[in-house]
């Protein structure tokens, strides 16, 4: 606290960790230890909020577990859109100069790798509303699923 002062800085309104986030008739450990902060919230992080999620599944073993988990984790995090406007109109030029003379949408979008996305794109949440709305469809669409169930829904 001492510093943000110091700094002449704003203190931060809110507070992401791993635990101790929830309580409802008293203020969190987090809140009295920064006590002068009196408007801070603090909250649970995304990643943490995921592994709880995680935790209630039946195991890691369950073949629909790791297609659960993506979709969960897309649920939550979508990639910053001009971010992604940028990196698609970089692959379009890219193919291109290999070769492929009117790459179609669907071709430069297909030739963009998880770890270009990872490199040149910025990951945000969805904000509380969406996030509530895109996990309430995907529990209720993995609800009667089995192992043998293709699930292909996706959120852009």
């Amino acid at each position: 606290m001492d510093r943000f002062l110091k700094a002449g800085q704003p203190h931060p309104l809110v507070l992401y960790t791993d635990r101790d986030c929830c309580k409802k008739d008293e203020d969190s450990k987090y809140q009295k230890l920064f006590h002068r902060w009196d408007k801070l919230l603090v909250r649970l992080d995304s990643w943490h909020f995921m592994r709880r999620i995680s935790k209630a599944c039946s195991n890691e073993s369950h073949p629909l577990y790791g297609t659960f988990m993506a979709k969960v984790s897309t649920a939550i995090f979508e990639w910053d859109a001009n971010d992604m406007a940028l990196l698609r109109n970089a692959k379009k030029n890219e193919l291109q100069l290999a070769g492929v003379r009117n790459p179609s949408d669907d071709a430069v979008a297909k030739a963009i790798t998880k770890a270009e996305l990872a490199r040149h794109c910025r990951r945000k949440t969805r904000g509380v509303e969406n996030t509530t709305i895109l996990l309430e469809n995907l529990f209720l669409s993995f609800m009667d699923a089995t192992s043998t169930t293709a699930h292909t829904t996706t959120y852009y």
